[in-house]
């Protein structure tokens, strides 16, 4: 039987979820400009 606070707890752990795919998301893109800036660094130097 679902009451109303094991629906809360659920659409809890469901933000937590998504804000943790947003903090990788955010993290990953953040690794790929830096990825990309070095590497477009590196080939004007070298």
């Amino acid at each position: 039987m679902l009451t109303l606070r094991n629906m809360m707890d659920r659409a809890n752990g469901l933000e937590l979820a998504a804000f943790g795919l947003e903090v990788v998301y955010i993290f990953l893109a953040a690794a790929g400009l830096v990825y990309a800036t070095g590497w477009v660094v590196w080939t004007l130097l070298s």
